[in-house]
């Protein structure tokens, strides 16, 4: 049977934890060679005035987890222009239209057996991308943190921000957080929230007092232009960021003084740097400001082939650059073996639904193309 695994069940079937955990050996894999991952692939297509069709596709396999996985994340948006600080909704041939066509979220994670072929679950991806890229930072944290770190300031307070929040808390003995929004009511909600994790979860009306003063700079938001500044960094902390360019040309959360001060900058796959021509790390390092010695895989740390933090007063930069699909192939497995276990949570497909049967052909001496 195929499973069919709703968005609310991802959320009970992977505790942040072992999301950590499956996301540390996916990484360890892929540096060792042992996992295959296709760069990220994305694609925008005009679908009426305004708006276009988005999709995003990843594609890879682990054999140590015995899985393959497609994540298609797709959806229709208002275009995106450079000129906005951020994606909002867009006026509709002068008149401001509802947001209705993102009202939800069709992205999905397949995924498939490496030993038959099979598809062994389909899977609702909003919650389970949420998880993954926390986690994935939490992972670089445990290695680039300063020891000690326990005051985190978190930039952005939507879903990304709420799941950093955890996972970070989960690998360092955070106790202090300082939160920024632009939105008030935001950042009201998001300290009513992180109650429940028993921190010290304060708001502050501006960016830089989120990160002046801080262990861990994190930053969680959909911002087109750069939220942090190097000038505001000092010596020790960590930074971490989740936004790269895509389809519209530049974007980063981070400005090129945080990429210059740095002593070390960690990213996810240095392959995808340059097949999504993320300019924002390329253009620096065209221009000579610094070179890729200061560059690492994060891949690379996890496995001890590099050391991560090699002393206190060093200032790390965490670019989160990519989403990978080892990342879905190792949570899918994660999410599915625990799927097994519970009985009746999921919904079950037939199997044979997905797929079509050659034996006829076999028998006749024919090996049909796919």
């Amino acid at each position: 049977m195929t499973l069919l695994i709703r968005d609310d069940d991802v959320q009970k079937l992977l505790p942040m934890q072992d999301c950590i955990t499956a996301m540390e050996e996916a990484f360890k894999e892929f540096n060792a060679g042992r996992a295959d991952n296709v760069p990220r692939i994305r694609l925008e297509t005009p679908t009426a005035p305004g708006l276009c069709y988005f999709v995003n596709t990843h594609i890879g396999a682990i054999p140590k987890f015995g899985t393959a996985c497609i994540r298609i994340a797709n959806l229709v948006r208002p275009v995106r222009t450079a000129g906005a600080d951020r994606v909002r909704s867009v006026a509709l041939e002068g008149k401001a239209e509802p947001a209705t066509y993102e009202s939800h979220d069709w992205g999905m994670v397949l995924l498939f057996s490496l030993q038959t072929g099979e598809p062994l679950a389909i899977m609702n991806g909003f919650s389970l991308s949420g998880i993954r890229v926390a986690a994935t930072t939490a992972v670089a944290a445990k290695y680039l943190a300063r020891q000690g770190a326990e005051t985190l300031g978190i930039l952005g307070t939507g879903k990304m921000a709420r799941r950093h929040v955890e996972a970070l808390a989960m690998v360092l003995p955070i106790k202090k957080v300082r939160a920024y929004s632009p939105s008030e009511d935001h950042r009201r909600e998001f300290v009513q929230e992180m109650a429940a994790l028993h921190l010290d979860v304060q708001a502050v009306p501006e960016a830089r007092l989120a990160v002046e003063g801080t262990d861990i700079v994190c930053c969680t938001t959909n911002s087109l232009k750069p939220i942090v500044f190097g000038k505001w960094l000092r010596p020790g902390q960590l930074v971490t960021t989740i936004v790269n360019t895509d389809v519209i040309g530049m974007k980063t959360e981070a400005d090129e003084e945080t990429f210059t001060r740095s002593d070390l900058i960690v990213i996810n796959d240095k392959t995808s740097v340059f097949s999504n021509k993320q300019t924002e790390l390329l253009d620096p390092i065209e221009r000579g400001l610094f070179g890729w010695e200061k560059v690492c895989e994060l891949g690379k740390i996890v496995a001890g082939e590099t050391a991560g933090r090699r002393h206190a007063d060093e200032l790390i930069y965490y670019k989160n650059n990519t989403g990978m699909a080892i990342q879905f192939a190792a949570a899918g497995h994660a999410i599915y073996q625990a799927a097994l276990k519970q009985k009746g949570l999921c919904r079950e497909l037939p199997t044979e639904w997905f797929g079509t049967d050659l034996t006829e052909w076999h028998k006749k001496g024919y090996r049909p193309s796919n």
